[in-house]
């Protein structure tokens, strides 16, 4: 009996988890969205001479600084997924499933 209340809380952890990463992902790209916004902007701006070329440096940082927090949060997301299948008793077979490209 205990194992079993064990095994149900891995489960619930996992989805919990599962689900918290999964709003991060939704927010980190909608962060990186609006840094791509930023940075034409900046890009537009310095052209027509209203900003110096230092805004615009700081909107590709920006924009890579969100980037990375994503690539972090898809990462999570990602062994979050495999700790559920671990906690629903799945297996991993590498040779069964080819890898996936990201978007």
């Amino acid at each position: 009996m205990n194992q079993v209340l064990t095994a149900y809380g891995d489960v619930e952890d996992a989805l919990t988890d599962l689900h918290a990463f999964s709003d991060e992902v939704g927010t980190q790209r909608e962060a990186v969205g609006a840094s791509q916004n930023y940075l034409r902007l900046a890009h537009v701006q310095y052209r027509q001479g209203l900003v110096d070329y230092l805004t615009v440096i700081d909107a590709e940082r920006t924009l890579l600084a969100n980037q990375l927090s994503l690539a972090q949060a898809v990462n999570l997301h990602m062994a979050a997924s495999v700790h559920l299948i671990k906690a629903l008793g799945g297996g991993w077979d590498s040779e069964a499933s080819p890898p996936v490209a990201l978007q």
